[in-house]
């Protein structure tokens, strides 16, 4: 493990013991209220990390605007200190945009009920307050995290920036006005920005990066007039995101995303399940209410849970009846059926006929 390199205003200075370092670093990035929260006093830094399997490091670097806060460090990835630090792979919270721009590698970054893979080039937009975690994917892995709180858009001019180039940049300018603006009513989304793949083999010369390592760069140096630097070359990059050039673009709303992930897994569950369920029993071992899980089923599907789950077991009985040797009895007694003359009723009121009538016409 490397001592933490001097720069300016560093506060680091000096000789550090590792555990010193690592609560240091915590004091940055976390709220004091919640150790499961980002939290960062600067409105505006950029945070950067990675590991290589080469030389079996993890490293990571931080600037930011305000205070001119600086470290660099490397740790070995077999060091302890690397779970104390909090860069495990853990559900956490931002008071920040989070702004993720993955330079070499792939970042699986993973939300309630939804997860994206972000490749090489590709940046991901995560509004405020959103419970996710990344996972890095790959023997090596370079990201760059720039943070934007929304204190930053409220001075020295950022938002009328937004307002006067909103063409330029106007889905990411729709999204930071529609979600600084109002904190009680944020939206539970996303953006997730692809790069073309034509764009693929130049992504060392990519805008997008040349305009976050000059940010980095204005940050470090703090020459005179480098807020406003900064401030334009985020106007810039902002424009590059929305550039057909470069990237496609979707808004994930993670709110939607959610339900249908719940309900997939649900499906899922009973399909497996290949018995009789209730509705209590598929909520109880998702986790949720069961008049949520009801509302929400029927909501997306259509159909009732109980409705889902006995479609799914007259599949699976049709199934049985042809692919294999089992007698209808013991179809019966696999799908948890204890009463022949209801499930005869189900199966013949869903496919026309009879088990032994259906069995005779499939094979």
């Amino acid at each position: 493990m490397t001592n933490p390199k001097k720069a300016n205003s560093d506060p680091f200075e000096g000789t550090e013991s590792e555990q010193n370092l690592i609560e240091k670093i915590h004091s940055i990035l976390y709220s004091e209220q919640d150790s499961n929260t980002f939290s960062v006093a600067d409105d505006l830094f950029l945070f950067r990390y990675g590991k290589n399997l080469d030389s079996f490091s993890f490293w990571t670097d931080f600037a930011a605007i305000g205070s001119g806060k600086i470290y660099e460090n490397t740790f070995r990835l077999d060091d302890p200190l690397l779970s104390s630090a909090s860069f495990a792979d853990v559900f956490h919270n931002t008071d920040y945009f989070e702004f993720m721009f993955v330079e070499k590698g792939t970042v699986r970054k993973q939300f309630d009920g939804y997860e994206v893979s972000v490749h090489a080039g590709d940046i991901n937009i995560t509004n405020r307050i959103i419970s996710h975690k990344e996972e890095l994917i790959g023997d090596a892995v370079s990201i760059s995290v720039l943070g934007i709180r929304p204190e930053y858009f409220k001075k020295d001019g950022f938002d009328a920036d937004c307002e006067k180039y909103g063409k330029q940049i106007g889905r990411l300018a729709r999204f930071l006005q529609e979600n600084y603006r109002d904190s009680q009513h944020q939206k539970k989304q996303e953006l997730e920005y692809q790069l073309k793949k034509e764009q693929m083999r130049q992504i060392d010369s990519l805008p997008v990066k040349e305009y976050l390592d000059m940010i980095y760069r204005e940050m470090t140096e703090r020459r005179p007039g480098y807020p406003t630097m900064i401030r334009g070359l985020l106007i810039r990059l902002f424009a590059c995101l929305d550039s057909p050039k470069y990237y496609t673009s979707k808004t994930v709303d993670l709110g939607a995303a959610r339900i249908r992930g719940i309900v997939r897994s649900a499906r899922n569950y009973i399909d497996n399940k290949k018995f009789r369920v209730t509705e209590e029993e598929v909520a109880t071992y998702l986790g949720y209410h069961r008049n949520y899980l009801a509302r929400i089923f029927k909501q997306t599907t259509g159909m009732t849970v109980h409705e889902y789950s006995k479609d799914s077991l007259m599949k699976e009985a049709a199934h049985l009846l042809t692919e294999s040797d089992l007698s209808i009895s013991e179809i019966i007694a696999r799908l948890g059926f204890e009463n022949r003359t209801h499930f005869y009723k189900i199966f013949t009121d869903h496919f026309g006929m009879s088990p032994a009538e259906y069995r005779n016409a499939c094979r």
